[in-house]
């Protein structure tokens, strides 16, 4: 027994051991990175309710980077043409498995990419995170965020800076000191050791913490157990409906679920009250995120010197307009035979009560045809359709079966 104990102690050491000159080779070569911040406003594109910054890799070909300051570290999704880039390049550490935020188990590995450019600044001699990119499917077509350790020291031990984003123009600048706070909030927040900022919200009289994250593309997402406690709060839910099927969002990608959207009067703090706020909370997330769907209604300022976060409203914030798919109770979307299908139905929406299934295979809808253009393109012109109307024509494919349905 003795014997066996010794072993499984030493088998941990070990282990630590290895983990800890990893973190090290890490922390070196981190080190060999020199960060060039380029100054003055610059725009970036937002779509999909995505901070999306263009990256030049060495190859010269640009591609998307999720701006996302819900992650600690940078991150580039593999994938066949970012094995080429990097196929003759060392050293290649790994990290092997480890659990993000919202509770995916991930492989992780630390390669070096050469020199990085954005309109935003330079990384040279750049020693980036990689993973598996986890929803290949999305429209962003993302290679990669560009996370907080940007402009906060983290464990890469960079000088903090000020980060600007302004909504209401879609530009971002890194500053080396604090503009006029005039119309400008303070909230109230926490800044953890790895740079996640925690939003303090107050719904009726519970009080619970949230993750600011520029990378989830929805408005609130709460876990089951705040999102049951604050349901209960007189005064502040509103109303729910379920949705259930493949559950896509930016945080867990798809995924077969059950979700619950609520609306909620939600309170920051300071004088912003939100009301009618969309709330989602699926039993795939563990944790509760502020995300762009809300966001935009402000311009930030993250002061990452003094850990504070300032939000000032967006004077060009409009509210969201309905989709068709809104309307109707139901979702399409490109997966990954190239088909658009029904990926889910909301309970006693009108497309359920039609008849609609999901797994559906959209055919067409009116005069718009799946099988013609990109299917990004076709799901974009479907959402556009008039809601209101009563008499759309809905053509579907389920197993052998051409079906036809009215909403």
């Amino acid at each position: 027994m003795e014997t066996k104990l010794i072993r499984i102690l030493l088998l941990i050491c070990i282990g630590i051991m290895l983990q800890s000159c990893q973190i090290n080779n890490i922390i070196n070569n981190s080190n060999k990175e020199n960060l060039i911040l380029k100054p003055g406003f610059h725009k970036f594109i937002y779509e999909d309710n995505q901070i999306i910054i263009k990256t030049e890799f060495t190859d010269n070909i640009e591609r998307n980077f999720l701006l996302d300051l819900g992650a600690p570290i940078n991150t580039i999704f593999m994938d066949s043409s970012m094995k080429k880039i990097i196929e003759n390049s060392k050293p290649i550490q790994s990290l092997g498995r480890s659990s993000s935020a919202d509770g995916i188990s991930i492989k992780r590995e630390y390669l070096p990419w050469g020199n990085l450019k954005t309109n935003l600044f330079e990384l040279e001699n750049s020693f980036v995170s990689s993973m598996i990119r986890p929803d290949p499917f999305a429209c962003s077509k993302l290679s990669g965020m560009w996370g907080s350790e940007i402009f906060a020291s983290g464990y890469k031990s960079k000088k903090n800076k000020i980060l600007l984003i302004l909504m209401q123009d879609s530009t971002v600048a890194v500053l080396d000191s604090l503009p006029s706070l005039e119309n400008w909030t303070k909230i109230i927040t926490s800044f953890t050791v790895f740079s996640h900022i925690h939003v303090k919200y107050k719904i009726g009289e519970k009080k619970a913490k949230f993750i600011f994250d520029t990378g989830f593309g929805g408005s609130i997402i709460m876990n089951r157990e705040t999102y049951l406690t604050a349901q209960r709060e007189p005064n502040s839910f509103i109303d729910q409906n379920q949705i259930y099927g493949y559950i896509t969002n930016t945080l867990t990608g798809t995924q077969m679920d059950t979700a619950y959207r609520g609306s909620f009067i939600m309170d920051l703090g300071n004088g912003i009250i939100s009301d009618s706020t969309v709330v989602i909370s699926t039993s795939a997330v563990n944790v509760n995120a502020i995300g762009m769907e809300f966001i935009k209604r402000f311009n930030v300022l993250v002061d990452y010197k003094k850990n504070a976060l300032y939000l000032q409203p967006n004077p060009n914030y409009q509210h969201p307009k309905k989709t068709f798919f809104m309307y109707k109770g139901f979702k399409a979307r490109n997966m990954n035979d190239n088909n658009i299908l029904v990926i889910n139905l909301e309970v006693d929406g009108q497309a359920e009560k039609a008849g609609l299934k999901v797994g559906d295979q959209i055919l067409s809808i009116n005069n718009i045809k799946a099988n013609e253009g990109d299917n990004c393109e076709v799901v974009k012109l479907i959402s556009e359709i008039d809601g209101n109307s009563t008499q759309n024509e809905v053509t579907v494919k389920r197993g052998n079966e051409i079906m036809k349905f009215t909403l």
